[in-house]
């Protein structure tokens, strides 16, 4: 350990998480009511007549927007917060604690949050408010749920709620953060009991869970007869859409106004005010983004299958080991295989190596232009983060994210295939 990481304060995920003031719960609603009215946010509520806490709220997770939507679903009751490390560092480790934040760093296990997560249902008797996709959806569906979760479930041993918010994403997706007038549509649903807990198994626990979270915010766009701007409502859409169906070539793509194009073939879309995409000389491919999406991840999918996926590229490397700052630990090189992903970097003034394994992150983290260095792929261990972005590459982390979470698929279904042939 070098003596710059030594000085190095790290995150104390052990502390428990605060009972919410009544003083906070005022402020929660202030900050609420201007967006409960502003987006005409309303929630419908499913088995909740009867229901008090302490219970697990599972939300889908789209923007920044959920959090009003939230609020207003469970006031007047206080919640503590599953809130990820980066957050901590945005909002003030000091306020997000005063509302009940329980802080963790994403796709990394850690006991301490299963600890502060029990402490929060048995001792404070809160809602819990947990985000299972651990991430903002990136094409607007249900992203990956871990399967760890129905075990979670059963260990918290409290009934499980559902929030399933509509709007959100069409109003501010992450690869467009130009904030929409969208109103805003949930339903909050109790999908198990205390008592059902007793005799429901894991899986089933995880099948009800998904279908409950089941989402695409497109279909509410359109069920609704809501409209997208004109302006600029294409623009960062290359960043999600990034390889072209027409010629197969990626990062070409490039997102402006109302229009998507390769400037590799030269063919275009129309992004329309309905969110449809149509091509400008009529020939069909995708007419959805989470259609377009879901063909990207098959041909992520194939190159793994056939042996071809490969992916190096120089990073610029910032770490954050608590809530304080990041660090700017200068150039590294990033690799991902079919072995996971590998680092070589500074790391606090000395040579540093890691690697991830396949097994254990069933997803990434990505980013879009963040904090004004570009995109970012975050990868974590134990005692801190490494934000990764890619230079003199165009376009390239919605590929990681479906190569991370296809890669694992990829490895536990070998895994059973070998498995067979040795039983």
């Amino acid at each position: 350990m070098s003596d710059q990481e030594r000085d190095i304060k790290r995150f104390d995920f052990k502390r428990k998480p605060k009972k919410q003031s009544n003083i906070w719960k005022l402020v929660m609603w202030g900050l609420t009511a201007p967006k409960s009215a502003k987006h005409d946010i309303q929630i419908e509520k499913i088995n909740m007549s009867d229901l008090k806490p302490p219970y697990l709220l599972l939300s889908n997770h789209m923007s920044f927007f959920d959090f009003y939507v939230l609020a207003k679903a469970i006031l007047p009751h206080r919640a503590n917060y599953v809130i990820t490390l980066d957050a901590f560092k945005d909002y003030t480790e000091w306020l997000l604690r005063a509302i009940g934040g329980i802080c963790k760093r994403r796709f990394i296990f850690d006991l301490n949050l299963i600890r502060n997560m029990k402490y929060s249902v048995t001792k404070n008797k809160n809602i819990l408010v947990m985000y299972p996709e651990a991430k903002y959806s990136i094409d607007g569906t249900t992203s990956v749920i871990p399967k760890s979760l129905g075990k979670m479930i059963k260990m918290l041993d409290v009934p499980v709620v559902v929030l399933n918010m509509k709007g959100t994403y069409v109003a501010r997706p992450q690869w467009n953060k130009i904030k929409r007038d969208i109103p805003f549509r949930a339903t909050m649903t109790k999908i198990i009991t205390k008592e059902e807990l007793q005799t429901l198994s894991i899986d089933e626990i995880n099948v009800r869970v998904k279908k409950a979270l089941s989402y695409n915010d497109w279909d509410y766009l359109k069920e609704a007869n809501l409209s997208l701007p004109v302006e600029d409502r294409a623009k960062g859409l290359n960043k999600l859409l990034y390889k072209c169906p027409h010629c197969l070539e990626e990062g070409q793509m490039i997102g402006e106004n109302t229009l998507l194009k390769c400037n590799a073939c030269g063919k275009e879309w129309n992004f329309q005010k309905d969110g449809t995409l149509s091509s400008v000389d009529g020939e069909v491919y995708f007419d959805s983004v989470p259609k377009w999406y879901a063909w990207e991840r098959k041909m992520v999918r194939e190159e793994i299958n056939n042996g071809t996926y490969h992916f190096e590229t120089k990073v610029f490397v910032q770490t954050l080991p608590n809530a304080q700052k990041y660090y700017d630990q200068g150039e590294g090189y990033l690799v991902h295989d079919y072995d996971g992903y590998h680092l070589d970097c500074k790391y606090y003034g000395k040579e540093y190596h890691n690697d991830w394994s396949v097994p254990k992150n069933y997803s990434c983290h990505i980013e879009y232009d963040y904090k004004d260095y570009g995109d970012a792929v975050a990868l974590s261990i134990d005692n801190d983060t490494f934000w990764l972005y890619p230079q003199n590459t165009k376009d390239v982390v919605t590929k990681l994210s479906l190569a991370t979470e296809e890669l694992y698929k990829y490895h536990f279904k070998e895994k059973a295939k070998n498995s067979e042939k040795l039983s």
